[in-house]
C-alpha cells in the first residue's frame, strides 16, 4: 500500500525566504533522502519561483492580471486572488493531488496575512489534509528575531497560524546565521530571560 504524501505548506511574512527556502529543502530532500518532491506554487504574486512548480496559481490567475482586469491596487489584487482560491479550492486541491511525490512542498503568498487570516488558507489546509497529511513550517524572519518583542509577535504570529490553519506547526528562525546565537539560544531555554527582556 503507497502512503499518503506529506504536504508541507510554507508560512510566513513577506521577505521571511518562503521561495528559496521551498527550493533549497526540497533539493536537500531529493539530494541527501532520495524522496520524490513536488513543489506547489500558490503565490499568484511572484514574478518567478526558485524551483520549477510541479503546480501553480499562476496558470489560473496572477496578481498582475487581476489588477489589470478588475482595476485594482496590488493589495485589492491580493485578496481577490485569495477569493479566487477560495471558489476554486476543489479543482487546485484536485490537481495537487494528482501529482505523486513523497512529500509536497507548498509555497504559500507572500502576504501571510493574506493566506492565514482570509477562508483560503484554512479552506485549502483542510483538503490538503484530506489527501494526506499536512503540516505548517512558520518562518520568522530574523529581523523579528533580533528583540525579545519581535521574537514574542512572531512567536504569536505561528500560534494564530496553527490555529487558524488547525495543522501541526513548525516555528523556524530562517537566515539564523546572521543572528547572535547566543541570545536567540537564551530567549527559548529562560523564560524568565525572555519575560524580563
Amino acid at each position: 500500500m503507497k502512503l499518503k504524501s506529506l504536504h508541507v505548506l510554507f508560512i510566513g511574512p513577506a521577505g521571511s525566504g518562503k521561495s528559496t527556502l521551498t527550493a533549497s529543502f526540497g533539493k536537500w530532500l531529493e539530494e541527501n533522502i532520495g524522496l520524490k518532491v513536488a513543489y506547489i506554487n500558490l503565490d499568484p504574486g511572484c514574478a518567478f519561483t526558485p524551483f520549477k512548480p510541479d503546480f501553480d496559481i499562476r496558470e489560473f490567475f496572477t496578481v498582475d492580471q487581476i489588477m489589470r482586469d478588475e482595476m485594482l491596487g496590488p493589495n485589492g489584487a491580493m485578496i481577490k486572488a485569495a477569493e479566487l482560491m477560495e471558489k476554486n479550492v476543489k479543482e487546485i486541491i484536485g490537481r495537487i493531488s494528482m501529482i505523486e511525490a513523497d512529500i509536497k512542498l507548498v509555497d504559500t503568498p507572500g502576504q501571510m496575512e493574506i493566506f492565514v487570516f482570509r477562508p483560503s488558507g484554512p479552506k485549502i489546509a483542510e483538503a490538503l489534509c484530506k489527501k494526506g497529511p499536512a503540516l505548517a513550517v512558520y518562518i520568522i524572519d530574523p529581523y523579528f528575531a533580533r528583540t525579545a518583542t519581535g521574537l514574542a509577535i512572531a512567536a504569536s504570529l505561528s500560534i494564530a497560524t496553527q490555529l487558524r490553519l488547525d495543522i501541526p506547526t513548525i516555528a523556524i528562525i530562517n537566515k539564523a546565521d546572521i543572528l547572535g546565537k547566543k541570545s536567540i539560544e537564551k530567549y527559548f531555554t529562560d523564560p524568565e530571560y525572555l519575560r524580563k527582556a
